[in-house]
């Protein structure tokens, strides 16, 4: 935990690791601090001074971070200590992924893919069959080649 200048602490680490968690199943990948920064709209500097516990993120940055990782604001306020838990009344929970929704994220991603584009297609295709034979209709948002 790190203390800040008007003596309350926040775990930045435990910040941070939630943010990447939500980020990761939003995006469908484990972004760098590039990615994640730019995907919130924050610099990464900012971003720098968050990870190493030097500063604590404004509300407009966690607002940023709400917004773009589908994370309940109330939420990133009781981790930053700005609201103590008990009065939140939202449980401060990881975002729950299927370890396989991940992996096929990944399996997707042009940037993280061991497939080529050919087979990214073709695999793509075929979860889209899957899911249409199990009464499931694929969203619009979904990657398409």
């Amino acid at each position: 935990m790190t203390a800040m200048n008007d003596n309350r602490t926040w775990d930045h680490e435990r910040f941070m690791a939630y943010v990447y968690d939500h980020a990761e199943a939003t995006l469908g990948y484990r972004p760098n601090a590039t990615d994640l920064a730019t995907a919130a709209g924050i610099s990464q500097p900012a971003l720098s001074r968050w990870k190493s516990g030097q500063t604590m993120p404004s509300t407009d940055h966690l607002r940023r971070l709400a917004e773009a990782f589908n994370i309940k604001l109330a939420a990133l306020y009781v981790i930053v200590g700005l609201l103590p838990e008990n009065e939140s009344h939202i449980p401060v929970a990881p975002p729950r992924v299927h370890p396989l929704a991940s992996q096929i994220n990944r399996l997707l991603a042009p940037d993280t893919s061991r497939l080529s584009r050919a087979e990214r297609a073709e695999f793509t295709a075929t979860l889209r069959r899957l899911m249409l034979g199990f009464g499931v209709a694929p969203s619009d948002d979904e990657p398409t080649e």
